[in-house]
């Protein structure tokens, strides 16, 4: 299948086809599982097709106004690159830019164009004759012996030899009536049986199916239930759920000083936000509860003005492979940290106002914010900034190769950050218990237990 993928490509994308390869042969059926997909087999659910794509098809990705050099406003806003390999997110493809940089981007950054069809012939021919076997040998039959005869337009035309003679007994043109009249023909009723459609559930034919494939179920009838807006919220039957959820919210965010009402000031961005509903589950697929964070509308904030520097502390698939490969010849157990709120602790440099939210707005009045929220742009680098500079004297660095791992030489203990999340890697003992007991100290932490799930590569691959 490599071979055939990189017929008329560069043989350095032999990583990326393998990738690819790999993807595909788990999505088709196999033999020996009596044509069921490796997919399926293991994750107890069919796999989703409807992204799959041609290897090595061309695509036209976005190009951020950030990197448009001066004076390009009349320059074209997208560039011609190449699919190259898939990502655990089936919206997000690896495409290789035209300087051969290989890069995951998302649906909204590019564009796959309609197969193109075989050259159409020219509109203005002539239509030719269709190539009819029967009329070909008819137009063979015809004699041109006799020459075409040419009349002049204004030469006068003879009408009297082109009528017909009236017929000598009339009555054998006239119509028989029939004794029995026509009836209209009656419209044949269709013999099909139509069943009312199944829940998605139903139709996977699988024998006494485990709780995973209850879960999966579950988790993806999540969406059906969870309001995209503060309307239907509050209209919706689990209403009052949701009240509390946002309650909840706003009651931390006025713990951690969020920010004071203020009259809306003039000349001045007002930053919007918006509530965003979900609902959580547990590992048998059972709602634990109901949350409602209130995320700013960071796509209205200004730059210069309500933003500098931005950046994502998100660990690289590379580094994550490295440190579960460590933890798998070593023999650790990684474990997951969920920090509460992490944004809020960032601190703002920056003026920012912003509108209150649906359901607790006032007249004329907004929010000035003291310190950052979920959704401003300068939120995930002031998170990072602080809690590295809160490990540092706990002996933690940034390592050269991911400045998104810090390391602890000394306690040979490795901590990815993921945004708000925190994995931590290395031999267990009293060092990782110490840096518990440190971020608790300092942050409200969530410990998830062992490593199951980060940026898609799940916890399995710590058990082979």
């Amino acid at each position: 299948m490599m071979r055939a993928m990189l017929l008329n490509l560069d043989k350095h994308l032999w990583a990326v086809s393998c990738s690819t390869a790999v993807y595909l042969r788990n999505r088709l059926p196999h033999s020996f599982l009596n044509g069921m997909t490796p997919y399926e087999a293991l994750y107890h659910v069919k796999p989703e097709i409807s992204h799959l794509r041609t290897f090595g098809t061309s695509c036209y990705i976005h190009i951020p106004s950030e990197n448009r050099p001066a004076g390009s406003k009349l320059h074209s806003r997208a560039e011609l690159a190449t699919f190259v390999e898939y990502t655990s997110t089936s919206h997000i493809y690896r495409i290789q830019e035209s300087n051969k940089h290989i890069r995951s981007v998302p649906a909204n950054e590019y564009y796959f164009p309609k197969n193109s069809s075989p050259t159409a012939p020219n509109s203005l021919q002539l239509s030719h004759t269709p190539t009819n076997p029967e009329t070909e040998s008819r137009f063979a039959e015809i004699e041109m012996d006799d020459p075409v005869r040419i009349t002049d337009s204004n030469e006068p035309k003879n009408f009297e030899n082109s009528v017909p003679p009236p017929p000598k007994d009339a009555q054998q043109y006239l119509p028989i009536e029939s004794s029995t009249t026509s009836k209209p023909a009656t419209q044949r009723a269709s013999i099909r049986t139509h069943h009312k459609p199944r829940p998605f559930w139903e139709t996977i034919d699988l024998p006494d199916p485990p709780h995973t494939t209850i879960l999966a179920c579950a988790l993806l009838t999540t969406e059906k239930y969870e309001p995209h807006t503060h309307n239907q919220a509050i209209s919706c039957s689990d209403a009052p759920k949701w009240f509390q959820a946002m309650q909840e919210e706003l009651d931390l965010l006025k713990d951690q000083n969020v920010w004071t009402i203020v009259p809306e000031p003039k000349n001045r961005n007002i930053v919007g936000c918006r509530w965003v509903y979900k609902i959580k589950r547990d590992a048998t697929g059972n709602i634990t509860r109901y949350i409602a964070p209130l995320v700013a509308q960071g796509f209205s904030q200004q730059p210069g003005t309500d933003f500098d520097e931005i950046c994502s502390p998100i660990v690289r698939y590379d580094s994550l492979r490295l440190l579960i490969a460590l933890s798998l010849y070593l023999n650790w157990s990684p474990d997951q940290l969920d920090i509460k709120g992490a944004f809020l602790y960032g601190y703002l440099k920056d003026e920012i106002y912003m509108k209150l939210p649906d359901g607790y707005q006032q007249n004329g009045q907004c929010a000035r914010h003291n310190r950052l929220i979920y959704g401003l742009k300068q939120s995930p680098k002031a998170w990072y900034e602080l809690l590295t500079t809160y490990l540092r004297p706990l002996g933690y660095t940034v390592s050269s190769f991911d400045p998104r791992v810090l390391i602890n030489l000394q306690d040979q203990i490795f901590i990815a950050i993921y945004m708000d999340d925190t994995t931590l890697f290395g031999p267990s003992g009293s060092a990782r218990s110490a840096i518990k007991i440190a971020f608790k100290s300092e942050f409200q932490l969530t410990e998830l237990g062992t490593l199951n799930w980060l940026l898609g590569v799940t916890g399995a691959l710590l058990t082979i």
